[in-house]
């Protein structure tokens, strides 16, 4: 993922939303927010818990997960 900042939010290049979207939280989210809600979102999107649930793992969803993971790791360093 590519990621670059639009008027003050960082953005990815490939989905055009921004990381604080793809997390699914507030921009002005506390770090303790941000993680919660990558683990809340790790669930629902890894390839292991999808394939728990009698789902289908795509390329899709492995991207999906891959984008929120890397989400996080800017975000949590951001908030360094």
């Amino acid at each position: 993922m590519t990621s670059w900042f639009l008027k003050g939010l960082i953005v990815d290049r490939e989905t055009r939303t921004t990381l604080y979207e793809v997390m699914d939280v507030n921009p002005k989210a506390t770090e303790d927010e941000i993680r919660s809600a990558y683990k809340r979102r790790a669930v629902q999107l890894h390839p292991d818990k999808v394939r728990q649930r009698g789902g289908d793992v795509t390329s899709a969803a492995v991207a999906e997960f891959q984008r929120l993971k890397e989400a996080y790791d800017v975000l949590n360093n951001a908030e360094r």
